[in-house]
């Protein structure tokens, strides 16, 4: 048996890759593509389910190799993410079958939303790493992002707000545009994703890995910093924005060296100041400005938009939590919940996490991040896109903290699953 294992893994290792370079390639779309193609067929859950397919065939792939290859087990089995990240996941199965709190629909939404990226991360950790694969991974995801950036500009300039209406958007599917606020005629673009919250945080890695390149003096890659910062910003996605911030200092504060360090004290200041200065103006007047800051208004000093609401579904969370700490289950929170007879959405996903697996499992989910960071930094003289994967990673954690960011298997395959091809790579196994 393990001489008919060992035959298919030239097979299983090249699935794996091209598995991962597909998810690069269509996950940008797969918003797009699910809804017009289940226009068509009428059967968009068909469409949405190949990534879920191909992950179990990955899955058991990765599981061939790593019974066939002494040194991919050695170390798969090294990698303390990989073991944090594994009891993360038995404790959220346990949790779950302890508690049947709900369905099996929303069970098995649950676990792909909060379990799927990370099965994703240790999958790929048994594939073979050469520079070859790495730069194809890369320069397809920004070939991509910078053609959904093109798109986004072409929906604030060119096209009509309802044009993604004539491919199946809608009321019950995806709204085919957002507006900041009615009181504003400004849009929020989509691109080819199913909300700007959705676009805005995907893009900070495309965007983040493009102002790499700049910095190293690759001056091609000024285009898909341009159209992905494009999308970025008109996404109007506040905790998007908020992420970007940080990867940029993270990325500055990684590549500047001596005096020029100094110089990103600046532009904090700087913002210190601006937002001290406006925030007096901002919350006793409405102007256009509160509409893009706050998505609502101050009325009598309080906002009367999406802000108040967070702050009480947070607190709602935090609640859950305490009344049952060691967790209700998968599906049970999130995006995931949003059939169930009492949807909970927390817009925090760690809230989320605390919730479905307990703070036991919250706990080695931040763990598992923790952990995560440590393994890129020993990757930074291996592979050098392990710097801005690093503020990327921090920039999306701290997205979370006001989203389900997780949740959203675009930006969490496609940054998990970079991240665990980047850790295979060491000097032993090819360095890039």
């Amino acid at each position: 048996m393990k001489r008919l294992v060992s035959s298919l893994s030239p097979i299983f290792d090249t699935y794996l890759y091209y598995f991962l370079l597909t998810l690069v390639l269509i996950m940008p779309l797969h918003a797009f593509l699910s809804i017009s193609l289940g226009q068509i067929t009428d059967n968009q859950a068909a469409w949405q389910a190949w990534k879920e397919v191909g992950l179990v065939l990955g899955t058991i792939a990765a599981a061939g190799l790593f019974v066939a290859q002494k040194k991919t087990r050695d170390s798969l089995v090294s990698q303390p993410a990989v073991w944090s990240a594994t009891a993360f996941g038995i404790v959220a199965i346990v949790v779950s079958l302890a508690n049947r709190a709900v369905g099996i629909q929303s069970f098995l939404l649950g676990a792909k939303t909060t379990l799927a990226f990370l099965v994703l991360f240790i999958a790929v950790q048994t594939i073979s790493f050469t520079s070859e694969r790495w730069n194809s991974l890369i320069k397809t995801l920004l070939f991509i992002s910078s053609a959904v950036g093109a798109f986004a500009v072409a929906q604030v300039y060119l096209l009509p707000p309802d044009f993604l209406a004539r491919f199946g958007y809608n009321t019950t599917t995806v709204i085919p545009f957002h507006l900041v606020d009615p009181a504003v005629d400004s849009i929020r673009v989509i691109a080819t994703f199913s909300g700007p919250n959705q676009l805005g945080s995907f893009m900070i890695i495309p965007f983040i890995l493009s102002l790499w390149f700049v910095l190293r003096k690759t001056w091609l890659a000024l285009i898909p910093l341009g159209l992905t910062g494009f999308a970025l910003f008109h996404s109007f996605s506040r905790s998007a924005w908020i992420g970007a911030v940080i990867a940029i200092f993270i990325t500055l504060l990684i590549r500047l060296r001596g005096w020029w360090k100094l110089t990103l004290i600046a532009p904090l200041v700087a913002m210190a100041i601006v937002a001290n200065i406006l925030s007096g103006p901002v919350r006793s007047m409405s102007t256009d400005l509160t509409f893009y800051v706050f998505h609502g208004q101050f009325v009598d000093g309080r906002s009367n938009g999406s802000d108040s609401n967070r702050i009480a579904n947070a607190q709602y969370g935090v609640t859950k939590i305490q009344d049952q700490p060691l967790g209700y289950g998968l599906g049970t929170a999130g995006p995931a919940s949003k059939n169930n007879a009492t949807p909970v959405i927390t817009e925090n996903s760690y809230l989320q996490i605390g919730i479905e697996s307990g703070v036991i499992g919250l706990l080695l989910f931040g763990l598992t991040l923790l952990l995560t960071m440590i393994a890129l930094i020993k990757r930074f003289n291996v592979v050098d896109e392990a710097k801005p994967l690093l503020a990327i990673l921090l920039g999306l954690s701290a997205s979370n903290l006001f989203l389900h960011t997780w949740s959203d298997s675009a930006t969490a395959l496609v940054l998990w699953g970079l991240m665990g091809y980047c850790l295979t790579a060491s000097h032993a196994r090819g360095k890039p």
